[in-house]
């Protein structure tokens, strides 16, 4: 049960997302001849999880014309996601980078609204898959245990009669001593696995004891959230021509400073990189030829997370050749030089 509250938040959010959305907005996206591509690719996702028959442009329309659109979603039976759907839903986001709710706003409201409701569907599907077989081993565990202690109390009970026995038929001694014997064998095996049964729940009490404190780890990062998302934002948009010193003066001195001044809680440390990237992307980068210093990190996050296109000064050539190796084949055709003839 902890471990499908972590998955509540993201599947609220939705639900909030969802409510803001307007009649209107909906009504836009469909009247769209042929939409930009990810919003097109949140309308066939969200044609998936409903089961709709055809997963197309022109199928989405047809769902998202029905007056109860937004209100099924809303009631979506989220327990009854397949593997099947989960696997067709996750390709989209392997698609693309940009498939995600903060980049699809800057498209559309509606389509953003669309694709958290559908990123939090994924969430509750992947929660609770890991979820079910603990809860099921738990409950199959008690009654195991039920069960061992009824038996046992049985056992105990039969040893009871028996041993009274025993007193009046003293001729009878040797036969009843095997079955006692028996019945004493067979109730410490009832011992044993009451035993092991007990462990099996303590060891899953501690499995939860973990659970609370990631829940608890989550819960204080996303209150700092705006203040990360923030200095990382503003970042993007404002120092990309900026040397690395003033980068970092501006980061750690004005704008931390100010951020902190107005009370928005953000972490300390902040890490642009941890925000922006991660060590298994930069070391992809480091393999391509991209220098693996601060500065050049920062600018490999902002010539592939900037929305604006990156004028790179490079004389060294080592953007050039980090670029090329980067993309490969995708570049085939597309490089062009002064001293193409059609450059302009």
């Amino acid at each position: 049960e902890e471990g499908l509250a972590s998955a509540m938040p993201a599947l609220q959010e939705a639900a909030d997302a969802l409510n803001n959305l307007k009649k209107e907005e909906i009504t836009e996206i469909r009247s769209f001849t042929k939409p930009n591509q990810l919003v097109q690719w949140v309308c066939e996702c969200v044609c998936i999880f409903k089961k709709w028959e055809e997963v197309s442009w022109k199928g989405a329309k047809a769902m998202m014309s029905d007056t109860g659109f937004l209100s099924s979603l809303v009631n979506f039976n989220k327990d009854g996601l397949t593997a099947k759907q989960v696997n067709a839903v996750k390709k989209y986001f392997a698609k693309d980078p940009k498939f995600n709710p903060t980049d699809v706003r800057l498209i559309s409201l509606a389509g953003a609204g669309l694709l958290q409701w559908v990123a939090a569907m994924l969430n509750y599907y992947e929660v609770s898959s890991k979820i079910e077989p603990l809860r099921n081993a738990v409950k199959q565990a008690e009654m195991d245990m039920t069960k061992n202690t009824k038996d046992l109390a049985k056992l105990k009970k039969e040893l009871e009669q028996i041993s009274a026995t025993l007193e009046e038929l003293r001729e009878a001694l040797g036969t009843q001593t095997a079955e006692k014997e028996a019945l004493k064998s067979e109730a410490d095996k009832m011992a044993a696995l009451l035993a092991i049964a007990e462990r099996l729940i303590s060891g899953l009490s501690s499995e939860r004891e973990r659970w609370t404190d990631d829940i608890k780890k989550l819960g204080d990062s996303r209150v700092k959230l705006d203040g990360d998302c923030l200095l990382s934002s503003a970042f993007l948009s404002y120092l990309g021509a900026f040397d690395f010193t003033f980068r970092a003066r501006l980061l750690d001195e004005a704008w931390m400073g100010d951020i902190v001044e107005q009370g928005i809680p953000i972490s300390k440390p902040y890490s642009l990189q941890q925000m922006l990237t991660n060590d298994v992307q930069i070391s992809q980068w480091a393999s391509e030829g991209l220098p693996s210093d601060e500065l050049s990190v920062q600018n490999g996050i902002l010539t592939t997370q900037a929305s604006r296109w990156p004028l790179c000064i490079d004389p060294q050539m080592q953007a050039v050749n980090w670029i090329k190796k980067k993309e490969g084949k995708d570049l085939d055709g597309r490089i062009k030089s002064f001293n193409d003839g059609d450059f302009l």
